[in-house]
């Protein structure tokens, strides 16, 4: 049976194995510098790789399907600051771990910062957080790629759409769920998919919070690529090697 969770009202998917390989010769082209990983602690949330030119952003909070929250937030926009300043590295590989890319904002701890009697500067700083690491991960020099299998619901999707390149399992579902649960748009990043997908698709999904699947999000340009889970590694590793064939 499905468990439901408490992030953005989805329910956990059935277990989904899962490769981590890349190969070498993607990763690594002749010439190039030996890999290098470095890793955050787990409790931030996000664990981060550096393989000769690819970064890896990998959410890790899998037991609860990557649910998005403040710290995560930190965590990723730290990341983005010093990989900006990295012009050796020229892709950026954003994932999740476990069964779902994430299920969103996280409704048991909230997504945001704490305000409680903050003044109305800081408040209003702290509602436009998320909106500003989207504008940092759209400014960032290099090529991004969203990884995206199982739910990528709410805010996750415009983390993935603010992504130069999504790459899709076939399980892939997208949803935007706010109006259903009664949470404001906060993230600003509806723009986002007007520009990927359209302004009347875009409103389907956000007035309807339907499931939205692989073979619409490919349609319609939201993805990609889309290939089935067991593929789904091998497929990122043929987009590495294309982007890296081309010149700097």
């Amino acid at each position: 049976m499905l468990e439901m969770t408490q992030s953005e009202g989805i329910r956990d998917l059935p277990t989904r194995s899962r490769s981590r390989k890349y190969g070498k010769s993607v990763i690594e082209p002749p010439g190039s510098a030996p890999a290098v990983w470095g890793m955050l602690d787990s409790m931030s949330g996000l664990n981060v790789a550096y393989e000769g030119p690819v970064a890896r952003f990998t959410l890790s909070r899998p037991e609860r399907l990557n649910a998005l929250n403040d710290e995560v937030r930190r965590s990723i926009s730290e990341e983005l600051s010093l990989l900006e300043e990295k012009p050796d590295i020229r892709v950026l590989v954003f994932d999740g771990a476990g069964k779902a890319f994430s299920s969103g904002a996280d409704l048991k701890t909230g997504a945001f910062a704490h305000t409680e009697g903050a003044d109305w500067a800081t408040r209003r700083h702290h509602a436009g957080s998320w909106q500003r690491l989207l504008d940092q991960l759209g400014r960032l020099p290099q090529v991004t790629v969203a990884r995206l299998h199982g739910y990528v619901i709410g805010g996750a999707a415009l983390l993935a759409v603010a992504c130069d390149i999504r790459v899709a399992a076939d399980d892939v579902v997208v949803r935007i769920p706010e109006l259903a649960i009664g949470i404001p748009l906060t993230w600003a990043g509806i723009p986002l998919l007007i520009r990927e997908v359209g302004m009347p698709l875009t409103r389907d999904w956000v007035m309807t919070c339907r499931d939205v699947h692989s073979e619409e999000l490919l349609r319609c340009g939201f993805a990609q690529r889309v290939v089935a889970g067991s593929r789904l590694d091998d497929e990122v590793s043929v987009l590495l090697e294309q982007l890296l064939a081309v010149p700097p």
